[in-house]
């Protein structure tokens, strides 16, 4: 593109500056610019401040484009190393497989749980093992065996640790995955005290992915066996799990529990329910830091003439005002003076954003890009103020309960009277810790069970609505592939439905689609999604398409003036040129060197000196004057007639050097005297 330039100035009637006239083949150097020749012919130019200045950009333009435009693509043609987006799942994507839970995308994440939610076999003292886990309590086993504090009990000092984190794993609802159950105990905890947070990710989005994956993997249809990259063992695949109705992708959720305890005595006229250490808005503003929650503490007395910890949900029946999403009460036995009498406790529990995924060829856990929602929460607090979260969740008493039953794994106690169990057997296993300044061991036992038992039990919640997978399309040899059965086929009854059609799960009302996305990890080309080299590909990238856009502008101007030419395309060529052109006076002393930029700025043109030859000529040469040439004489002895000096001519053939029968025709031509020969 220069060097189109170039020519067309040497063509034209201003020249070009001789500093400039190789400037198309120094762009790769940066010492050029910092010659006499460069700048001497800049200023040869004689251009405006305006145009000038442009000029200069326009160079520094090409010299980046020249040096960067090969690196760049160096840079686009390596292939990368990263997640890559997995269309097909079976070869040619011939057949394709959805997800669906029967529920309306409304109804997936409620912010009022009621009992309406729970299946009544939730509420039996000895449901079916498998059927249990889609429960609320379905965790509690686990909870009571691994989860910190109370399956594997930390030593004093570790109780009173305000930064004290939680997070083991959790086994998914009827499957080999697992998830992550993660808490942290607020640095606020003073006192008599303690806020924990908690979070997990919910089972049915853990469970669908693991099932999803399984049922794609092992797919059959017609005969034929899925050949796709998830069945291939060197495939590394990542398959994310999100939400779609109508075509559009919606956000998942899982629960963030805080919960506040605070002891108390008998001695008390009434209970008062915490929340001065809840940081999250409302919390921090009237009127919810204002609101009084208590009880008489007679109504609750009773409850301590038993020999066994006493558990109770508490609802303030509030219909208008700040009102938390439910109250707990533990009750300590009177014989038992280790502890206070009685640990009261404010729920705060809410919906918060997730992306689980998982990564089945490396583990068998169910990850989440927000794997601490808690401690990055508490960050975002800190770096920015306090955050806007999603409005609370209200926890009516009928759904608690089912936290509550009896199970075999509580030894024929309630489920959270077997947290508060687990707490004083944990704190009293060598004699019961002395309380340490700012800290309660009990009070931080009993608010981070009831967290995460409480959490586990959200993430349940939507565990006993069916799931369906649904795989369409056709086999290779055009058999039509209509499988509809339930998600978790393996144990549910029945491995098809017949009574569900694809136009059901297309109705947003009764259908939302589990969006399963998947990505390969290997080498490939295009945009990193990782942020894996990244920016380096985005600079390169554009450097291309910054010079492609630069070559198509300079070819639609080509294109509409129709002026080219492929002449003195190269160094050689128009080395050639010089060479056969005569010499200036006005270039005397320089055939040793060049000692003043001023001569860089000497104007250049191609002018039709002969009749068949075109020579370089400094501008001015061609207005008359014995000194427009070194010599002023032709090779035959004859004076020259410099004023006849011309432009070129289209569709004229040019390369017959000068003698003085061609000087004599050619000068006839132009000035119109007779041929002397």
């Amino acid at each position: 593109m220069i060097l189109h330039h170039v020519r067309k100035g040497l063509l034209g009637p201003r020249g070009v500056p001789l500093g400039l006239l190789g400037f198309g083949f120094q762009l790769n150097s940066v010492a050029y610019f910092f010659t006499p020749e460069f700048w001497g012919g800049l200023r040869g130019s004689r251009l405006g401040k305006r145009k000038l200045s442009l000029r200069i950009l326009a160079i520094a333009l090409a010299f980046l484009l020249a040096n960067l435009a090969g690196p760049s693509s160096a840079i686009t043609m390596i292939p990368k190393l990263d997640w890559w987006p997995l269309h097909a799942m079976w070869p040619a994507n011939e057949i394709q497989f959805h997800a669906y839970i029967e529920a309306p995308n409304g109804t997936i994440f409620p912010q009022s749980i009621t009992r309406s939610l729970v299946p009544d076999y939730c509420f039996e003292e000895q449901p079916d093992t498998k059927l249990q886990m889609y429960c609320p309590s379905g965790g509690l086993s686990n909870i009571l065996t691994t989860a910190p504090m109370i399956g594997t009990p930390l030593s004093t000092t570790n109780y009173a640790r305000a930064d004290l984190n939680t997070n083991f794993s959790m086994p998914a609802a009827n499957n080999s995955v697992t998830r992550f159950v993660s808490g942290q105990f607020s640095s606020f905890n003073v006192g008599n005290s303690s806020l924990f947070l908690a979070s997990a990710m919910p089972d049915f989005a853990a469970s669908s992915l693991h099932w999803w994956y399984s049922l794609v993997a092992g797919f059959q249809a017609g005969g034929y066996v899925n050949n796709g990259p998830l069945r291939s063992s060197s495939t590394r695949a990542l398959i994310k799990a999100m939400l779609r109705s109508g075509g559009e992708l919606l956000q998942l959720y899982k629960p963030l529990v805080q919960v506040e305890c605070q002891a108390s005595s008998f001695d008390d006229p009434t209970i008062t329910f915490p929340h001065d250490l809840f940081f999250l808005p409302p919390w921090n503003s009237p009127p919810f830091s204002q609101a009084d929650w208590s009880v008489p503490t007679p109504l609750m007395s009773d409850d301590a003439s038993t020999d066994q910890i006493n558990f109770t949900w508490i609802d303030l029946a509030i219909s208008e005002g700040p009102r938390p999403s439910i109250l707990a009460l533990f009750t300590m036995p009177l014989r038992d003076r280790s502890f206070s009498d009685m640990y009261a406790c404010t729920v705060d529990a809410r919906w918060v954003p997730t992306q689980p995924w998982i990564d089945p060829s490396t583990d068998k856990f169910v990850h989440d890009y927000i794997s601490r929602p808690v401690p990055d929460l508490l960050q975002e607090t800190d770096r920015n103020g306090l955050p806007t979260p999603p409005p609370p969740i209200y926890i009516d008493p009928g759904w608690a309960e089912s936290l509550n039953v009896v199970q075999s794994a509580t030894q024929n106690l309630t489920g959270l009277g077997a947290l508060g169990l687990a707490c004083v057997t944990a704190l009293t296993r060598d004699g019961a810790p002395p309380r340490t300044r700012g800290s309660d061991p009990m009070i931080q036992c009993l608010d981070s069970a009831l967290a995460i038992y409480l959490t586990d039990g959200l993430t349940r919640l939507q565990s006993s609505i069916p799931m369906y997978f649904v795989a369409t399309g056709q086999t290779p040899r055009n058999t039509e592939v209509l499988d509809i059965h339930y998600l978790d086929h393996p144990w549910r009854p029945g491995n098809s439905i017949a009574s569900l059609t694809l136009p059901d799960f297309r109705d947003p009302t009764r259908f939302t689609e589990l969006y399963m996305p998947v990505w390969r990890y290997g080498y490939g080309f295009g945009f990193p999604s990782g942020g894996n080299g990244g920016i380096t590909l985005y600079l390169a990238t554009a450097v291309l398409l910054l010079h492609a856009l630069l070559a198509l502008v300079h070819m639609a101007i080509l294109l509409s003036s129709g002026r080219s030419s492929s002449a003195w395309g190269s160094v050689g060529e128009m080395l050639v040129l010089a060479l056969n052109s005569r010499g200036s006076a006005r270039l005397q002393n320089t055939c040793a060197g060049v000692g003043e930029s001023k001569t860089w700025g000497m104007k250049v043109q191609i002018r039709e000196t002969t009749e068949e030859h075109l020579e370089l000529v400094l501008e001015g040469d061609g207005e008359g004057g014995s000194d427009a040439f070194a010599d002023g004489v032709g090779d035959g002895g004859e004076a020259l007639d410099v004023r006849a000096h011309m432009p070129p001519r289209r569709d004229k053939a040019y390369g017959g050097l000068p003698s003085a029968g061609t000087e004599q025709r050619w000068r006839a031509t132009r000035t119109g005297a007779p041929d002397e020969g």
